[in-house]
């Protein structure tokens, strides 16, 4: 781990893509809000396939991921190529796709 810039954090913000969130839409983005507020040196790269509705916090590096009209060949197919571009610590997924 580089100390000087923190650990990167692949977080799948897929479930933040949607207009009106509820169930794991809303759960994820609770749980991105609690990890970015812990102030700590950790970095949030957020992969989306679709552009991000509502708000995002600040503290994560944005929408990483081209626009693809299906989510279950972005996740099989550009998923595992952003990831190894980006080589995060750790990736966290909310569901079986990836």
């Amino acid at each position: 781990m580089n100390s000087t810039r923190g650990e990167l954090i692949a977080f799948d913000a897929t479930p933040l893509e949607v207009r009106h969130r509820a169930g794991v839409s809303h759960s994820v983005a609770h749980l991105l809000g609690a990890l970015v507020e812990r102030d700590d040196d950790r970095r949030y790269a957020l992969l989306a396939s679709r552009g991000l509705t509502g708000h995002v916090p600040a503290g994560t590096l944005g929408e990483i991921g081209t626009r693809f009209p299906n989510r279950w060949l972005w996740m099989q197919l550009v998923v595992p190529l952003i990831v190894r571009r980006l080589q995060p610590e750790l990736c966290h997924f909310t569901n079986s796709l990836a």
